[in-house]
């Protein structure tokens, strides 16, 4: 019986090839990339490093590592393609939130004040209990990695539905 639903051996296989295959190596190579770049920021300018727009442009890394996945995945099904993007996500955002926790909590203390300075100029200097909440923890930095992951799935399934149109 042919239907669009594939069976459990194809499934399993799918998911190992997402985390053994294209999505655990692009994955690598996203958070690799996104550290060198943010990196090589930070050393000419922490400011730089801080800033929203440098965040949401560092995505341009995911996003282009995350279509690559989601290209060779051999998958033909939603469930299937949204694998590999997916697990970039994952792997490249758990190493990039590592880093990111190490440089504010053991290379470069002074990020909290340098990003307490920036906010006064931009004249939206938080109270007391903001000033804590900006604070890297190992908690926070996990509740915020968790977090992302919900953005990363959102952008995983938009990949993978522009993925299976564009092979139809």
């Amino acid at each position: 019986m042919l239907t669009d639903q594939p069976n459990e051996q194809s499934a399993q296989s799918s998911a190992a090839e997402a985390w053994q295959g294209t999505g655990g190596k692009n994955g690598l190579l996203a958070g690799v990339y996104t550290i060198a770049a943010f990196s090589v920021v930070y050393s000419l300018n922490p400011a730089w490093m801080l800033h929203r727009a440098w965040f949401l442009g560092s995505f341009v890394i995911y996003i282009a590592l995350m279509f690559r996945a989601a290209r060779s995945s051999s998958g033909t099904v939603f469930r299937d393609v949204v694998r590999s993007p997916f697990v970039v996500f994952i792997v490249a955002n758990l190493i990039f939130h590592l880093f990111y926790y190490v440089l504010f909590t053991f290379i470069d203390p002074g990020l909290y004040d340098l990003q307490l300075k920036l906010l006064a100029e931009a004249g939206q200097l938080p109270n007391e209990a903001d000033r804590e909440s900006l604070i890297m923890t190992p908690a926070k930095s996990l509740f915020s990695y968790i977090s992302s992951l919900i953005v990363g799935f959102a952008l995983s399934s938009v990949i993978a539905f522009i993925v299976l149109k564009t092979r139809r």
